[in-house]
């Protein structure tokens, strides 16, 4: 009886309870019009994921970390010749020095275990024989990956026999 008493007394405020009950009017189908209008409405408009991205500051996933600069370009080494052209300075291991009138000759052992003979001015990988002297052999390292040509000084000294 209370039920009925408050749809009573709601009726005659003005208030129907079927007003309640009632939901928005779907589109029709007849009309596609309307349903792009309300897509627009809610979804708002289309959105291309690489600029939001862009623009919310989230990197993105398919680019390097650091960016090399762009006035040295990309480091790329030659491929290596087979022998002692292809082999680094730090390859090498200094065996013997033959003192000549002619011209001092070193003797490497390389990484392949063969043997090779080098005078002063001959190349390796990574640089070249400038001298060879009683005990030791200089050579000139080229250094990779700075801007211009720059060199170092690698000494290897023979190991005396114990």
């Amino acid at each position: 009886m209370g039920a009925r008493m408050v749809c009573l007394w709601l009726s005659l405020l003005g208030f129907s309870p079927l007003v309640w009950a009632q939901d928005e009017p779907e589109p029709s189908e007849e009309d596609p019009q309307s349903s792009e209008q309300l897509e627009q409405e809610i979804l708002g408009p289309e959105r291309n994921p690489a600029v939001d991205s862009a623009l919310s500051g989230a990197r993105d996933p398919f680019q390097p970390v650091f960016d090399t600069p762009r006035d040295q370009g990309p480091t790329v080494r030659r491929p290596r010749p087979p022998g002692v052209e292809g082999m680094d300075i730090q390859e090498l291991e200094l065996v013997g020095i033959v003192m000549m009138e002619s011209g001092n000759i070193a003797f490497f052992n390389g990484t392949d275990n063969l043997g090779y003979f080098l005078r002063a001015g001959d190349r390796v990988y990574d640089g070249r024989l400038v001298q060879i002297e009683r005990d030791k052999v200089v050579f000139e390292q080229e250094i990779s990956g700075t801007p211009g040509r720059r060199t170092r000084e690698v000494v290897k000294r023979l190991q005396p026999l114990t």
